[in-house]
């Protein structure tokens, strides 16, 4: 298994939190996933958020093999994401985002959102191209943090995102909730859910922590299943 198909996984996780005045829009928070299949721990993700100040944010994501994988997969993955938010549309929107896979199959990609123009500029080591986008365009990594303004407020989210020089829409939904039992405490949950032609991705959203994700799978038609659950968190009123 590359290290990739790790990062799509935990890309698909969902994040939320509320609108305060004069406040961060969402809580500073650094969290810990551990990643599973069949059975193994073969991965972990870390991803911190901050206020920068001034209504911008900025989102990392660093995601490497652990214990036996390790072994074998040298690959390691960051992604980052700058942002801005518009009170006016409640909406965390990107200003840049960028992807860096080191190892045995190196990768860059860095999009740069042009709001006047309504266009992104991408770069895919080092090879520029301009695509035209919708007005509230997301990127595929920080669209997880609109999720978070959302959640608490709607049962379906539809997001245009920018995404390996295509537009692609994801559609989400609420499907219920529960009570679920995590490495970090017990909490109430809404469950989202998105399905495409190629896989069926859950996830366990913590209403207490903004509704962060305590628990995400991911099942792939025709066979394989991922998990990805809450190691350890700081920040969100914690």
């Amino acid at each position: 298994m590359q290290i990739i198909s790790l990062v799509f996984f935990i890309s698909l996780t969902l994040a939320t939190g509320s609108v305060v005045a004069s406040e961060p829009v969402i809580p500073d928070f650094d969290v810990t996933y551990s990643l599973h299949r069949s059975g193994l721990t073969f991965g972990e993700n870390v991803r911190q958020f901050k206020s920068l100040g001034n209504g911008r944010y900025q989102f990392e994501s660093r995601t490497r093999s652990v214990g036996f994988a390790a072994m074998f997969i040298k690959e390691k993955v960051y992604e980052k994401s700058l942002l801005s938010f518009s009170p006016q549309k409640n909406r965390l929107l990107p200003d840049s985002y960028q992807y860096s896979r080191s190892g045995k199959k190196e990768r860059q990609v860095e999009l740069s959102f042009d709001r006047e123009k309504n266009r992104v500029i991408n770069r895919v080591n080092d090879d520029p191209w301009v695509m035209d986008i919708p007005e509230d365009t997301l990127d595929k990594f920080g669209y997880q943090l609109q999720i978070m303004l959302d959640a608490g407020e709607k049962e379906r989210f539809q997001y245009q995102i920018a995404d390996g020089g295509k537009l692609k829409q994801y559609n989400i939904e609420v499907i219920g909730t529960e009570t679920l039992k995590t490495a970090i405490g017990t909490y109430e949950v809404v469950v989202l859910q998105r399905s495409n032609d190629k896989r069926q991705t859950t996830m366990w959203c913590a209403k207490e922590l903004h509704y962060l994700p305590v628990k995400i799978t991911q099942k792939k038609k025709g066979g394989g299943e991922f998990r990805a659950e809450i190691k350890k968190l700081t920040g969100l009123g914690r």
